[in-house]
């Protein structure tokens, strides 16, 4: 495994041993024990993208019912400079055919449901924008793609990253190059709150603890200048947010239909 881009890690219901990992462009069963160093074993099960190698899985998650979705990212150009529209965004009924649902995709990123499954909210970080698309499971169908909110158009700085959704139908935005966590109305697509964090590349934030009501907040430092890592000393800590007010959603494990 060493050497190889992984992005996503999915508990798969009913087998805590197991996870489903992004290995570069495949999807794979890791079976581990969470405590041993190396793995009991590793099966990979499917690949997209054949004629892109320099394209990787990015962030992908389980819905609500356990089905995977996940995307792609294009190739790294120069640092910090990817190819655009050369990515993809998919669903995993049955893994070993993906269905692909939005192509042209430039950094397939954050993404979440409402709990009956009919909205899925998506974020291409390189477009900028929070995206909602109406989701229809049994036909395995996105449609009436529309955006919620326009970071450059609503002059928030940077991009948005990971996404979540609370209890209240409401999103939580990671803000990459904007050291902040934006709450979003998802019908009007107003910013409701800003969290600050105390680092620039904010990445992901999801909902935990006992009762839900904490935000875990990820961050990055890659690529810093010098400058960047004295002005914002503490990129790449996983930060707690207490005090919301609000609840969230525990993620939801992978169902797994290999037949």
């Amino acid at each position: 495994m060493y050497g190889v881009g992984l992005s996503f890690v999915i508990p798969i219901k009913g087998e805590p041993n197991k996870f489903l990992i992004s290995t570069n462009r495949s999807l794979t069963i890791l079976n581990w024990d969470g405590e041993s160093d190396e793995p009991t074993s590793l099966q990979t099960i499917v690949t997209v993208e054949e004629d892109k190698p320099k394209n990787r899985f990015n962030d992908g998650k389980a819905d609500p019912s356990g089905k995977v979705w996940a995307g792609t990212l294009g190739g790294e150009i120069s640092p910090g400079v990817f190819a655009q529209k050369v990515a993809a965004f998919y669903s995993f009924k049955n893994p070993r055919s993906p269905v692909r649902h939005l192509s042209d995709v430039s950094m397939s990123n954050g993404l979440t449901w409402t709990r009956d499954l009919k909205t899925l909210y998506y974020i291409d970080t390189l477009k900028g924008q929070i995206e909602a698309f109406d989701n229809d499971p049994k036909a395995e169908k996105l449609s009436n793609g529309r955006v919620i909110v326009d970071f450059k158009e609503n002059g928030i700085p940077g991009n948005p990253d990971g996404l979540t959704i609370d209890t209240e139908g409401k999103l939580w935005v990671a803000n990459f190059n904007g050291g902040q966590v934006l709450r979003v109305d998802a019908t009007t697509g107003s910013v409701l709150r800003t969290v600050q964090i105390p680092a620039n590349k904010v990445t992901c934030a999801v909902f935990g603890g006992a009762d839900l009501d904490e935000l875990y907040v990820t961050t990055a430092n890659i690529r810093d200048t010098p400058e960047e890592r004295k002005k914002f000393p503490l990129g790449g800590t996983t930060f707690r947010v207490t005090g919301l007010g609000v609840k969230g959603y525990a993620g939801d494990k992978a169902i797994l239909d290999l037949e």
